[in-house]
């Protein structure tokens, strides 16, 4: 992979890490689904809603399978649908990063969720820190299992 291009993605993550991280995100009132913890505000002759983002955690394969346990837990697998088909992790939903747009219907009415986890590959693979950090608009816990389907596999292939 080109140095510069690697260089790119960094500052892209690290700008888009800054301003997610400040916790508020300015959105218009006409785009907005049903969010949590939103407050309206007039700008002008506009209304506007802040949006304040949720948690957003590493965890573990242990802390992964102790949330996994429990009701109210959405798993998200961030790789490509291909990925997902030739294996997965049980119960995990795929939703691949890149079509996340596409899914925002089917978030909005997840209900009964109360934390979401995404994994992708594993170490090397940075979708499951961006979808957790898109999808920390919508539900208030939020983690990504950094070990991902790579460190599943290993633990289940004993």
């Amino acid at each position: 992979m080109d140095l510069s291009l690697v260089i790119k993605r960094i500052f892209i993550l690290l700008g888009l890490s800054l301003f997610l991280s400040s916790g508020w995100f300015l959105a218009f009132h006409s785009i907005l689904p049903l969010i949590p913890q939103t407050q309206e505000v007039e700008i002008g002759e506009k209304s506007v809603k802040l949006l304040k983002q949720g948690k957003i955690e590493a965890i573990n394969l242990t802390r992964f399978l102790e949330l996994k346990s429990q009701s109210g837990v959405l798993i998200l697998d961030s790789r490509a649908s291909e990925a997902f088909l030739k294996g997965h992790i049980p119960g995990a939903m795929n939703l691949p990063y890149e079509q996340f747009e596409q899914y925002l219907p089917i978030l909005e009415q997840q209900r009964g969720v109360h934390t979401v986890i995404s994994y992708c590959d594993g170490s090397d693979c940075m979708s499951s820190i961006e979808l957790a950090q898109k999808v920390s608009f919508l539900f208030e816990n939020v983690y990504y299992f950094f070990g991902g389907w790579a460190e599943w596999q290993e633990a289940h292939s004993k």
